[in-house]
């Protein structure tokens, strides 16, 4: 059997040359047990988790990617869903649910993208695995300008640079947290040809909130469980919640 953690990440072949970018897209945190091992943490904490997970597209994709036929939802069914829980369970709500978000490689620009669109929906925690922008405007940016939502963000400020692939510029969005992010845990590979090399900041500069780590763990193995990068998000998850009071 081949581990897949030494595989390049197929999400970043260009649409033109892998059209609709579906054959690798898909929601993989979720059969990966990376979502399931960190909101383990929370459970431990004294908390009911429900996670969701999410294909890195605007739109849903059907495929096989996973072993099996599946539609995985997209961005559009994220803030579809997002709503749905801040109106119910985080707006004018005493004791209200908290939103952890979980991204790998091309999903953290969708989660960033996500916080920049949503400044009034908090989001406690957000675990950013290896986030690289190369490839995401030609990936993404026609499916935007089909729906007529081509103005929603500045697609070439996504990636400002041709060293996207060793983490881009420290203005990429990416690379950028907003203010409704209260912590962000930032888990950089070591991978020769694919990583995060740049650290996380504010808006205004600063780090505050932010954890910024780098790990010997490939740009898809940092993902994998007894990787050295989920551990510390597990522990990362740990530490940044209170237990909650029975």
């Amino acid at each position: 059997m081949f581990d897949k953690s030494w595989f390049p990440c197929g999400n970043l072949l260009p649409s033109s040359l892998q059209p609709l970018n579906t054959q690798n897209n898909y929601n993989y945190l979720g059969p990966r047990k990376t979502l399931s091992m960190i909101a383990e943490a929370f459970v431990k904490k004294g908390y009911t988790v429900q996670p969701f997970g999410y294909a890195a597209s605007l739109e849903d994709r059907t495929n096989t990617s996973s072993g099996k036929l599946e539609t995985h939802p997209g961005f559009i069914s994220l803030t579809n869903d997002v709503a749905q829980i801040y109106n119910t369970s985080i707006r004018g709500v005493s004791n209200p649910s908290k939103l952890v978000f979980v991204a790998h490689s091309h999903g953290v620009v969708w989660a960033h993208l996500f916080s920049m669109l949503y400044p009034q929906v908090p989001i406690e925690i957000e675990f950013d695995f290896d986030g690289v922008c190369a490839d995401w405007q030609t990936d993404n940016q026609g499916d935007f300008e089909r729906l007529s939502i081509g103005n929603i963000t500045d697609f070439e400020a996504v990636c400002r640079t041709r060293a996207a692939l060793l983490g881009g510029s420290s203005t990429d969005m990416h690379n950028i947290t907003p203010p409704n992010v209260k912590y962000n845990v930032e888990l950089q590979s070591s991978d020769l040809v694919l990583r995060d090399s740049v650290d996380n900041k504010r808006p205004d500069g600063s780090t505050t909130g932010i954890y910024s780590e780098n790990f010997w763990d490939l740009h898809s193995g940092i993902t994998q469980p007894g990787s050295d990068g989920l551990d510390y998000a597990v522990r990362s998850a740990a530490s940044l919640t209170p237990s909650k009071v029975p």
